[in-house]
């Protein structure tokens, strides 16, 4: 009777301590190894997921503890901090979408907006503090860096290469360097929440056999991968190209930036919607294994923009449907 029943039964593995400090441990080496800290929150969503709230925002805690001693061997050392709290705080969005069954960008969309309310609100807030403006704050937060940077300025160059050579002479005038910083600070904080809350929340969907809750995410990776930007978003683009080529021009300084600024904020949506077509394409194209893998990660790193393109004129071609098409006759043997 046991045996016959054996294929019904889930098993359910215990939630011991030891899987638990591991998403810890996994938390905080995701974020010490810097190229992968834009999935730090991943272990810290499984979790809170598993273990409830009050468990998981504990362990965030002791891995921000753990980060701020880890700092001292980092530089620079609030790199470090910054990054796992970051993540401990997109953790936290996630697993709120998750939770309380918010559909995927709404709850992107919602939560992304909060973080982005309170760095301006902190950013507003240490301004007036200090009663400094923004521009001579960060100056003078450059000329630390640069002076930091000047005592090991030799070591530096012989081990990074010109990279590292054109940050030092970038440090070297900080005032040149805080301009660039104002004008790319906007967007780079922007795409930075909003891809970390999609990819992120990507992964949960795509690992919700390793959760092992009763409560499932009622969201499918395909209501995830088909979202659409309303049509309506291109009448921003339009102004927001027009003043990223000719805004200084037209307008006066500052103008081109803020196009550029806004080109790269809805451009990121695009992508969205891009990444779901090209999807669908390497499906259709029955690519599968480590080959699948590589080509989306190499098209990604080197030609997100292209992606967000296809995501952008799929408002008048609409690509899916032609996939859908083919492969229908495809499914026929009608190749």
């Amino acid at each position: 009777m046991m045996t016959e029943n054996m294929g019904n039964i889930h098993v359910q593995p215990t939630k011991g301590l030891s899987r638990y400090f591991f998403l810890g441990m996994a938390s905080i080496v995701l974020c010490v190894s810097m190229f992968m800290s834009v999935f730090t929150p991943v272990p810290l969503v499984f979790a809170i997921i598993m273990y409830g709230r009050a468990k998981g925002i504990l362990l965030g805690l002791l891995g921000l503890g753990a980060s701020v001693l880890l700092s001292k061997f980092i530089f620079p050392k609030e790199l470090l901090i910054g990054l796992y709290a970051a993540g401990f705080v997109m953790a936290l969005a996630i697993a709120e979408i998750w939770l309380r069954k918010i559909a995927p960008f709404k709850g992107i969309l919602r939560f992304g907006m909060a973080m982005i309310l309170l760095i301006g609100l902190g950013i507003t807030f240490t301004t007036k503090t200090l009663n400094l403006p923004l521009r001579t704050y960060i100056v003078e937060e450059v000329k630390k860096i640069s002076a930091q940077v000047q005592v090991d300025k030799e070591k530096i160059l012989a081990e990074g290469g010109e990279d590292s050579r054109q940050m030092v002479d970038l440090l070297s005038n900080p005032e040149k360097m805080t301009d660039e910083f104002i004008a790319s600070f906007p967007s780079a904080v922007f795409m930075v929440i909003f891809f970390g809350l999609w990819i992120n929340l990507l992964i949960i969907i795509r690992s919700q056999a390793l959760l092992f809750t009763d409560k499932p995410y009622p969201y499918s990776e395909r209501d995830y991968l088909t979202f659409n930007v309303p049509d309506y978003v291109v009448w921003l683009v339009i102004p927001a190209f027009v003043l990223s080529i000719w805004g200084k021009e037209l307008f006066g300084p500052w103008y081109d930036v803020a196009g550029i600024t806004a080109l790269k904020c809805l451009g990121l949506f695009y992508f969205f919607q891009g990444f779901g077509i090209y999807m669908d394409f390497v499906a259709y194209l029955r690519i599968t294994g480590f080959f699948r893998s590589f080509l989306i990660l190499f098209t990604v790193v080197t030609a997100s923009w292209l992606i967000a393109l296809v995501g952008l004129f799929d408002i008048w071609f609409n690509f899916r449907k032609y996939l859908t098409k083919k492969s229908n006759k495809d499914d026929q043997g009608d190749f």
